[in-house]
């Protein structure tokens, strides 16, 4: 068997063998009382390639498993805006005044070549305190 289609061969069953585990974890997790059955014995190797068929397999595997890590763990991420905060109270004890909320970039930060959040991280409104003491006294 040449060696390219080897190497088809054991990336689609480690991909097949990582769905099953993934599935199997699921179902397992689910189960409150879940328990493992015996494992079967081994079944006989079903391809046989020379040594250096062998290496270029573990170098593919290899190669798949860091660009996954990659991928997952060093990926780009765009900034994302948190949640406002409540409107402060008005910035005033009678008559006009301002309100303001703010949010801040970190839900996720961007991280690597990331692009920041669009928009501003605050925000303002008017407030009008209409139960004022007069000014003056009698």
């Amino acid at each position: 068997m040449p060696c390219v289609v080897v190497v088809v061969v054991v990336v689609v069953v480690v991909v097949v063998v990582v769905v099953v585990v993934v599935i199997v974890v699921v179902v397992v997790v689910r189960t409150a009382d879940g328990q493992w059955s015996y494992w079967s014995s081994w079944s006989r190797c079903s391809v046989s390639c020379d040594v250096s068929c062998v290496v270029v397999v573990v170098v593919v595997v290899v190669v798949v498993v860091v660009v996954v890590v990659v991928v997952v763990v060093v990926r780009t991420a765009d900034g994302q805006w948190s949640y406002w905060s409540s409107w402060s109270r008005c910035s005033v004890s009678c008559g006009d005044g301002t309100r303001r909320r703010t949010r801040r970039c970190d839900n996720p930060a961007p991280s690597k070549d990331g692009r920041p959040c669009v928009g501003t991280d605050s925000a303002t409104k008017a407030c009008i305190i209409t139960d004022c003491p007069s000014k003056y006294t009698q």
